[in-house]
Formats: structure tokens, sequence, C-alpha cells
């Protein structure tokens, strides 16, 4: 949600943790859609189209709803209701994702390219709003506009809504043939390889919330800048995914892990400190960011796939819980938990890759 500062603003008040009820409740909500999707296997075509249904219409209800200075916490209740029905929704559409990143390895970066690419588009929401508008006129009245847009879209796009039963259906025997047991240790593995995209995700979304709160005022260079860096990863998912393959015995071994993991704690502390001293500081942490997310959510994702043995429905309660788990921990942000949070995530990860690696040299030893 790339308005989320706008939003914050205008339906919550300044004591409620608006980052938890727009970010990390929603991942919560998309289990239920998950599951709905499932089971009411003979209403399939009914649930997808009134998925888009749901997130039209609620995107309409947003745009004309009055304001918290209005009603008070009434409209922040209805928000938060309204963004919980639209997680639910977006739930249903999720398992096509893992669907194409469970059949194969080379599939991974066209996920995540398309992921990046929609995040663009929803940067130009804000990027345009500021082009044109200052802060205040758009948190009057302007921030209204994306959501009046998309709303109706949804509405023009429902009548032509096409229904995937081959991904409905493998997402469906995938559950009936899931065994927590046997796939917990899998599913952990993965959750412990994705908290770290997972939390750099959501960060980055929330980085005017974080700027403004430190005392940067020019929304419009952090939003402009969240964008060109949002393109720039793009070419980093192709060029990291191809010297990941490449050097895969460079990097993917106890010194080689050592190594990146001593050079990123070294970094991050000196890019996030910097990023509040100038705007060169927060545009180099915006690039590290998604430099980090490149490299990590490829070998997190490829991780899962082999975790979970191409179960699709443990890749979905693997990525769901570690994206609510980066989520939540992105809602309560500030400074120190800014360095704290990435360094202990960044260090579960490399953990995690080394603990890999040496479960995968012993199997190759004993086959040997």
């Amino acid at each position: 949600m790339q308005l989320s500062y706008f939003i914050s603003k205008v339906f919550f008040p300044e004591n409620f943790n608006s980052m938890f009820y727009l970010f990390s409740a929603g991942y919560a909500a998309r289990f239920f859609g998950i599951f709905a999707i499932s089971f009411f296997r003979h209403d399939q075509e009914k649930i997808l189209k009134a998925s888009l249904l749901i997130v039209s219409v609620s995107s309409l209800i947003i745009s004309i709803m009055p304001t918290y200075q209005s009603i008070g916490l009434v409209s922040t209740y209805v928000l938060i209701t309204l963004r919980l029905l639209q997680s639910i929704s977006y739930a249903v559409e999720f398992p096509s994702a893992v669907c194409i990143a469970s059949e194969s390895s080379s599939k991974i970066g066209l996920v995540i390219s398309s992921a990046t690419v929609g995040s663009i588009l929803a940067n130009l929401s804000p990027w345009i709003l500021l082009l044109f508008f200052n802060s205040q006129q758009i948190l009057d009245f302007y921030w209204r506009i994306p959501f009046m847009i998309s709303g109706a879209l949804g509405l023009i796009l429902f009548r032509s809504r096409s229904v995937n039963y081959e991904m409905i259906e493998r997402v469906r025997k995938s559950m009936s043939q899931f065994n927590f047991i046997s796939h917990s240790k899998g599913i952990l593995n993965s959750i412990n390889t994705l908290l770290f995209p997972g939390f750099l995700i959501i960060a980055y979304m929330c980085l005017p919330q974080f700027y403004t709160k430190y005392g940067y005022s020019d929304l419009y260079f952090i939003y402009k800048y969240k964008l060109i860096m949002l393109v720039f990863s793009i070419i980093c998912v192709s060029i990291i995914g191809k010297l990941m393959d490449s050097n895969k015995n460079k990097i993917f071994n106890e010194s080689g892990i050592l190594h990146v993991h001593r050079y990123f704690v070294i970094l991050w502390t000196a890019i996030a400190s910097l990023s509040l001293m100038c705007k060169f500081g927060a545009i180099l942490l915006m690039a590290f960011m998604q430099f980090c997310i490149a490299f990590s959510f490829q070998y997190g994702l490829k991780n899962m796939r082999s975790q979970c043995r191409g179960s699709i429905f443990a890749s979905i309660i693997a990525y769901n819980t570690s994206m609510f788990i980066g989520s939540f921990a992105s809602s309560f942000i500030s400074f120190a938990y800014m360095i704290i949070i990435p360094l202990s995530l960044g260090s579960l990860f490399a953990f995690q890759i080394n603990k890999n690696f040496k479960n995968t040299d012993l199997k190759t030893n004993q086959q040997d």
C-alpha cells in the first residue's frame, strides 16, 4: 500500500500503530482467502470473480469515506475492515505466483520481476500526486483519486475475469496431500530465509513514514527515488540471479557466507546512519535495500521450493508467515530498530544458508 503515509494521516489517530493494521493484519487475513478458494471448490468461479468485486468496491468506498477528523475512530475501524477484506481477496490471486515459482527455479526471477513491476506501478500514484500537488492538498482530497481509479478499473475488468481452474485444482490437491509434521522442518527453514527479504520489502514501503518521523519534509524526493530504485532492482534481479548461479560455489560456502554477512553488517550500519544525515545517504539506503532484496528474495524462494519439496500449500504457509512476521517487525520501525532488526534477520538468514550448505555438503559426502 504505497499511499500508506497519507492513509495513516487521514484515517488514524497519532497514537495508533497504523502500519500494523495496514500491513501485518492484512498478511494474517490472507490465510482465510487461501482456505476459501480451496474449500469452496464447487464455487471457484464465483469466489474468484467475487474477489475482484470486493477489492474494487472496497476501493471505491475508501475513496468516498469521511476521514478521522470528520467521524473519529469509526472511519479507522471501517478502513481496517475494508483492508482485511481486500487482503482476503488478494490471497485468491497469490497461489498463481507460488505455482509458477514452484515449477522451476528459472521462473523465480520472473515472479520477483513481476512483483517489482506491480510495485513500480503502485509507486507511480503518490509520485504523480506529489508532482502536481503539495502534501497538504493531497491530505485534504487528492489521496482519493488513486482509489477512485483503481475501483473503477476493477469494475470494468470484472466481467472479463478469467479463471485458472488448473491452478485452483493444484492448490486444492496440495492441501489434501499436505502433512504439517512432514513439512514442518522445510516450512521453518523457508521462513528463516524469507524473513529478511520480507522485512526489507515492507520496510521499503514504509520509508516515507520513517524519514518524515526523523525530519525529512521533502516527500516528493523520497517517492521519486523509491521509484527509481525499484526500476534499478529489476536490473539487479537479473544480474544477481546470474551471479548467484555462476558463483554459487564461491558464495554459498562457510567462508563466503561469513564474508558476505560481515560486509552486510558494516555497510548496513553505516548507510542507515548516513541516511538520517543527508539525502545522498537516503538514496544509498534505498539502493542497498533493493540490492539486498534481490539477493535474499531469490535465494529465499529457491530455498522454499527445495525445502517444501514442491508442495504449493507448504510454500504458501512459509511465504505468508514470513511476510506477516516481517511486516509486524516493520510496523514498529524506529532508527534503533532500523539497525537492530535488519542485522538480526540478516544474521538469521546467513546462519540458515550456512546450515543448508553444511547439510548439502554432508549429503554429498555420504553419497560419495
